[in-house]
């Protein structure tokens, strides 16, 4: 333990008699400060995890859609008239300005980043993002359809 403190910079002991005792004064603080640094990360992710562990993860009970059409079905039945109107005006080629804002919503809550394999599947896309433009692209093919 000596040699490996010694390579961190830390004096060895003059003497066995006089400067021992004071040399591993001066390792005992660093040496316990690096200890709780190593240590109470994972003490506390240890914690977390035992507090959290009966609560349930919505990520594992959401219904997510598992089809395109439901994901449209489903975005339609929440947007506003406005909203529909903004994107039924919005030329297809500009449906793009819609992959940060929308587009990310639509990547978190129908679970492309979480594992909804299923509807990643039914875009033929293999990326969430190109997924999601799939699915606004779909959308919008829908309001374009409706008079």
């Amino acid at each position: 333990m000596i040699t490996t403190l010694v390579q961190f910079g830390f004096r060895k002991p003059r003497s066995e008699k006089n400067g021992a005792l004071r040399h591993y004064r001066t390792l005992i603080l660093p040496a316990v400060i690096l200890l709780a640094l190593f240590v109470t990360p994972f003490h506390s992710l240890a914690k977390d995890k035992a507090t959290n562990s009966n609560q349930i993860d919505i990520r594992q009970t959401k219904q997510w859609p598992k089809t395109v059409k439901e994901a449209v079905a489903q975005i339609l039945s929440k947007m506003s008239a406005k909203d529909k109107e903004i994107v039924k005006n919005t030329k297809k080629k500009d449906l793009i300005k819609f992959h940060f804002g929308w587009g990310t919503d639509i990547r978190n809550e129908m679970g492309l980043w979480q594992g909804n394999h299923a509807l990643l599947k039914d875009t033929k896309a293999i990326h969430p993002d190109d997924a999601s433009m799939v699915i606004i692209e779909a959308v919008w093919k829908e309001l374009q359809n409706k008079k």
